[in-house]
């Protein structure tokens, strides 16, 4: 029996007048999770559910806010045996649910299928493999929520969920996708790289290479969470490899500092 695949799209506020693409994408189920801080436009936003609305397409709206809240909202919600992340800055690439169906077919074994995230001009975001590998801790961190496959029940059974203190919106604006990741591949699930292009991010969000206090200490956090008391000796030598990253933004003592504090004061 052929699986079946969802797309499952996090959103907030006038996200949500962007998602029209993304809803005729052939896909066998769409989840929408709409997080509204601006009450004011909820009519606005009540026609947009209206415009939308079709058999297959599931709106849930939420007042909490935090992207990692969504993501989980997402997974409980859909009902297909796997669901691709989406955000709502993206587009999907041509033929995606038949390339994705692929691939699950050639992987079955597979719970969480990575690949590629273009920029608007059609490139790369990262450097690539150009082979299939299985993830380990090391490439976990390089990530991103959108490019993800998700084998749900697995997900479900396992009670793997994103950690709501991680993410935009929450404590610690950053690493929910390594640390989520990383619970797959410790619950014994398999994580597997297949070079396919999943999406393009139609605009190019470059906080994630500015070097703030918050990020750094959230970048602390996340190491304590992932590798225990072993963030004694990985916070010093992150400090060193990423020197080049962040000395036009802050000094080396300063940066040691934040990243040992949100180890520290994890919990």
């Amino acid at each position: 029996m052929k699986s079946t695949i969802g797309l499952a799209i996090s959103t907030l506020n006038d996200g949500i007048f962007q998602i029209d693409a993304l809803c005729n994408a052939g896909f066998d189920e769409i989840v929408i999770v709409h997080q509204i801080t601006a009450f004011e436009k909820i009519e606005e936003y009540k026609l947009v559910y209206k415009k939308l609305s079709a058999p297959y397409i599931k709106f849930i709206s939420m007042q909490e806010t935090g992207l990692s809240k969504s993501r989980n909202a997402c997974i409980e919600n859909i009902t297909t045996d796997y669901l691709l992340l989406c955000d709502d800055d993206n587009l999907l690439t041509e033929n995606i649910y038949s390339t994705l169906l692929q691939s699950i077919e050639k992987y079955p074994d597979a719970i969480t299928l990575t690949g590629k995230m273009l920029d608007d001009k059609m490139q790369p975001i990262k450097n690539y493999s150009n082979n299939t590998f299985l993830h380990s801790v090391r490439t976990a961190a390089k990530v991103s929520s959108c490019e993800m496959l998700l084998k749900r029940n697995w997900i479900l059974q396992n009670k793997i969920t994103f950690n709501e203190q991680f993410g935009l919106g929450a404590t610690y604006p950053g690493g929910e996708e390594f640390i989520f990741l990383n619970d797959i591949i410790k619950a014994g699930g398999t994580a597997r790289y297949i070079p396919i292009n999943i999406c393009i991010l139609k605009t190019m969000n470059t906080s994630g290479r500015i070097y703030t206090p918050a990020m750094v200490t959230a970048k602390g956090a996340m190491i304590r969470k992932v590798y225990g008391w072993q963030f004694l000796f990985i916070n010093l030598a992150y400090t060193m490899r990423k020197y080049g990253e962040y000395k036009s933004s802050m000094s080396a003592w300063h940066f040691i500092h934040y990243i040992y504090f949100g180890s520290i004061n994890f919990k």
